[in-house]
């Protein structure tokens, strides 16, 4: 399928960095594919299949399965028992943020990419990601356009996950992805394993793809190929926010998902723009850069999110005197 178009498991990390390529590019570095597998049995073997299907011959595939009630793990030991590059991993429930953090942490390769156990890529997915990373030392992240796809692999449209990370400054990197993320999808693109490693993946906050996209731009440019090459399935019914919150919350964390379904809405958010704060103060960038970012991620969170805060309402009252053009220059507005 080809389309063109226009035990808490923690990862230690270190501040972001624009980082790149320190050494003589191999002509095939080794690609390791985390799939955090659980309750998947329906999709999990057309996924594998897809995986193990790439065109891209230096791969190390690690499927950690976390405690599934169904066949999934079965399913996942049958392709280890023909595949020699696959390694199986077998936990209790412990919820996806440690589960994606499992295959993070176990990875080897020079390039790392998350794979859910119930989406579909072309065969040319990773060596395209490959090529496009060994080619631009600024980026930190490749992935392709996205389709959506239903149960029964019928095309549901081409999702709209442009980001625009392109900017050579990380302030302007990271402002630009805040205002313009509603769709993840390029957390399943390839990266920089080292550049992912240093994020600290999936921290113990709502939305942590989210965080770790935004320590991603911090780092370096992403790369979007022009075909589409990813198929993401609905494979679930169409949820309301709220009931995507609730599900999104104890699927994560099982520990503290509780917690966060009965959180209000703006107080849920808050620990996630609380992340991307600590994220730009942390990141090693100029003092008035972390100034431009923390301003953008009081105004993004606010208008996206609805969480306030008393530095924000002071600083609008006074931004009334700036002209308009200014205002949304200060908030990172893209």
């Amino acid at each position: 399928m080809t389309y063109a178009v226009g035990r808490d498991v923690r990862v230690s990390s270190a501040p972001a960095a624009d980082v790149g390529m320190s050494s003589r590019p191999s002509s095939t570095p080794l690609v390791s594919i985390g799939i955090p597998a659980f309750n998947g049995g329906r999709f999990v073997r057309a996924s594998l299949q897809s995986i193990v299907d790439q065109d891209y011959p230096s791969l190390e595939i690690l499927i950690s399965d976390d405690g599934s009630a169904d066949d999934s793990a079965e399913i996942c030991e049958e392709f280890a028992r023909r595949d020699p590059r696959i390694t199986v991993i077998r936990q209790a429930h412990v919820g996806e943020r440690r589960n994606f953090n499992t295959v993070l942490q176990l990875a080897r390769g020079g390039y790392f990419m998350w794979a859910a156990d119930h989406d579909l890529w072309d065969r040319r997915y990773v060596s395209s990601c490959v090529a496009a990373l060994e080619s631009d030392p600024r980026a930190v992240l490749a992935y392709a356009h996205t389709m959506l796809i239903d149960e029964d692999d019928h095309d549901l449209g081409i999702m709209d996950d442009e980001l625009g990370i392109y900017h050579g400054r990380a302030v302007e990197r990271y402002t630009t992805l805040i205002w313009r993320l509603t769709r993840c999808n390029a957390i399943y693109g390839l990266m920089r394993r080292e550049a992912v490693v240093r994020t600290g993946g999936y921290g113990p906050t709502p939305g942590p793809d989210h965080l770790v996209l935004a320590k991603m731009a911090l780092q370096g440019t992403f790369i979007q190929l022009p075909e589409v090459m990813y198929f993401r399935r609905q494979n679930r019914p169409v949820e309301t926010p709220e009931e995507q919150r609730r599900r999104q919350s104890l699927d994560l964390d099982p520990s503290i998902g509780k917690m966060w379904v009965s959180m209000p809405k703006r107080r849920y958010y808050r620990g996630l723009r609380d992340g991307h704060l600590r994220a730009v103060l942390q990141a090693p960038i100029p003092p008035r850069d972390k100034a431009r970012g923390i301003a953008a991620t009081l105004a993004c969170f606010s208008a996206r999110f609805g969480v306030g805060s008393r530095p924000l309402r002071t600083a609008r009252h006074a931004a009334r005197l700036l002209p308009s053009a200014l205002r949304a220059r200060i908030a990172g507005r893209p």
